[in-house]
């Protein structure tokens, strides 16, 4: 029982609280729940995040959860200059605790020389010694959706909740991006469909379904009135060209092009996203918006879409989930993946037309 690991159950009185989170967006959105969790059993605390760069924009969306954003620099926090400097900020803060969201021993050790009293946090690494209110994390042994084992981990400090909330807000001037960018493209009034074709370098080949099934998808898309929209982080090879490539006027490439903030704002407005299995799943599924993620090595009950708005499309194969970055045979969970089966899937939210809907 995970309970033997926690030493406490009651509320604690905390008025400075700081969260380290977790350096991927999918994670960080995955953890917002709890967080909610966090700011209505403190409602006059003063929650602190610790985070990258990359994934601040998405802490910055929920201002009624957070109310300070902290850099952390890892190349420099990783060095020992760094990590001296970094443990001297947070002794000058004076947090009352800090929930760990991230599992790394190292962040772990950082907090426990910054002198904060109330240590929360998953026991793993050979780091539970460092924490002072703790649960076990394993994927085989504990096989329970990251959000609601964020959520469990609340309850070694007394708060109890079974709610599942993503407080994001989109900024105005994103979202006036959003409407002009869709009116410049003829797009205002069709029903739109965001394509996400790449995972992150985390992630690995693995993740990914091949790129002539992504365009396969994408023209059967076009046989019908959707606009479609290929979205994704900058990229620098050649692997997604014979995406880019494609021409026609309801489709249109932003690979590369929009911030985080401006990502959100279109995925808002999307009709259903179809994605790999990455942050812009957990992106879209929070901003009630369908979703069809594509998993292939890892498990979606462990870290799949949230919501009856959403679906996952599998292959049947005996090796998955493997939770492998690169798969040393012929990565089948993924190339056995057929266009048909996506369509099947994501014919729950959108009523093809027998033009999209029939076979190639």
């Amino acid at each position: 029982m995970w309970e033997l690991f926690c030493y406490k159950y009651q509320m604690l009185p905390l008025n400075r609280i700081l969260v380290r989170a977790n350096n991927f967006i999918g994670d960080v959105v995955m953890a917002l729940p709890a967080m909610a969790a966090l700011r209505e059993a403190y409602p006059r605390a003063e929650i602190t995040v610790l985070a990258q760069e990359w994934v601040s924009p998405v802490l910055r969306s929920c201002p009624t959860l957070v109310d300070r954003v902290l850099s952390y620099d890892r190349p420099f926090h990783k060095t020992a200059p760094g990590r001296k400097a970094l443990i001297q900020q947070l002794r000058s803060e004076h947090f009352d605790a800090v929930l760990l969201f991230q599992k790394a021993f190292e962040i772990a050790w950082v907090m426990r020389w910054a002198r904060i009293p109330v240590r929360v946090g998953f026991s793993v690494e050979g780091r539970g010694w460092l924490l002072t209110h703790k649960i076990p994390y394993h994927r085989v042994h504990h096989p329970v959706h990251r959000i609601l084992r964020n959520l469990e981990l609340l309850q070694t400090i007394g708060i109890h909740s079974d709610r599942v909330l993503f407080p994001m807000e989109i900024p105005p001037a994103a979202q006036e991006w959003a409407t002009q960018w869709l009116a410049e493209k003829k797009l205002l009034g069709r029903p739109l469909i965001g394509i996400h074709p790449n995972v992150s370098k985390a992630g690995g080949t693995a993740r990914q379904w091949p790129i002539e099934r992504f365009k396969d998808l994408i023209t059967r898309l076009l046989k019908g009135p959707y606009g479609v929209v290929l979205l994704g982080s900058a990229v620098s090879n050649e692997m997604f060209q014979p995406l880019i490539d494609i021409r026609h006027p309801q489709f249109h490439s932003l690979l590369g092009k929009t911030d985080l903030i401006q990502s959100m704002a279109l995925f808002k407005r999307l009709n259903l996203l179809m994605s790999c299995d990455s942050g812009p799943v957990h992106m879209a599924y929070a901003l009630n918006t369908p979703v069809i993620a594509i998993f292939g090595p890892t498990n979606p009950h462990l870290t799949g879409p949230w919501g009856d708005r959403s679906a996952t499309v599998q292959a049947p194969v005996d090796c998955r989930p493997c939770f492998e970055t690169h798969c040393p045979i012929d990565h089948r969970c993924m190339n056995w993946i057929r266009v048909e089966d996506v369509l099947q899937a994501a014919s729950r939210f959108i009523d093809f037309p027998q033009e999209v809907s029939i076979s190639l």
